[in-house]
């Protein structure tokens, strides 16, 4: 948490700081020492009616670039976060599937899924970059992040629809084997939101799974269903994420 003293152009400065060397892949530690070092400068300057500027610099992008090339990529904390949200990724595609009963992959979609994430990863780190680095409205950045959002969902739709046009090994799975994959996933889920403080990963898969499997046992024509379905979903979905918002800011307020 920043320190409360600084200014709103400091703590922005900070912010940004460190998403631009933690989307640069550099070790989690070093930020947290760079950040607060600079943060203490920051503070003393402040008090001292010293500009940002003459601690910074002109180009808070230039500073920012300057200060990464002068620190490691942190190659094997990368592959850690990298396996880990594949395996997350993985993991909230299965548990549905487990659900419908149906555990089946063919080659080409386990493969091109991995790309896909892979490729969003890495535009997702470059997108970060240049937001860190560019004074962008708050709505330019939402278009942004949504316009990635959507290229993944269409390239996986892509995967989906062309998944029986091309002939690769497919992997079918029964019904024991599934459990125990779905219970893995559900492990590896939980322990993923204990390790990152946070709930919304296993709170999303509930309601990607739940409302599909519960509303199929009503009466229900299956046209209904599917509407039900898709609106507790993503209506769920979405109130989570306003609460989750509402939260923070008031936390951020009463800091």
């Amino acid at each position: 948490m920043m320190h409360s003293s600084l200014s709103k152009e400091s703590q922005t400065f900070l912010e940004n700081l460190r998403i631009y060397l933690f989307s640069s892949g550099k070790h989690e530690d070093e930020i947290n020492n760079i950040v607060n070092e600079l943060e203490d400068h920051l503070i003393e300057a402040e008090k001292s009616g010293t500009p940002i500027e003459r601690i910074v610099g002109d180009s808070p992008k230039a500073y920012m670039e300057s200060l990464s090339k002068e620190m490691n990529v942190d190659v094997r904390g990368w592959m850690k976060y990298v396996a880990i949200i594949l395996i997350g990724v993985l993991s909230m595609e299965v548990i549905p599937d487990v659900l419908r009963g149906n555990l089946s992959y063919s080659l080409y979609f386990i493969l091109s899924n991995t790309m896909i994430m892979l490729l969003f990863l890495i535009a997702m780190a470059y997108c970060f970059r240049y937001l860190a680095t560019h004074t962008v409205s708050f709505f330019k950045q939402l278009v942004l992040l949504l316009t990635l959002s959507i290229i993944h969902l269409l390239l996986f739709i892509a995967v989906l629809f062309t998944d029986d046009l091309i002939t690769s090994p497919i992997f079918v799975f029964n019904t024991f084997a599934s459990v125990i994959i779905g219970v893995f996933a559900l492990l590896f889920l939980f322990l993923l939101s204990i390790w990152a403080k946070t709930w919304i990963a296993l709170i999303i898969v509930s309601f990607l799974t739940l409302p599909d499997y519960l509303i199929r046992f009503t009466t229900l024509a299956y046209e209904t269903q599917l509407i039900m379905s898709t609106m507790i979903t993503f209506g769920g979905i979405a109130l989570y994420l306003i609460f989750v918002n509402l939260s923070e800011k008031r936390k951020e307020k009463d800091a």
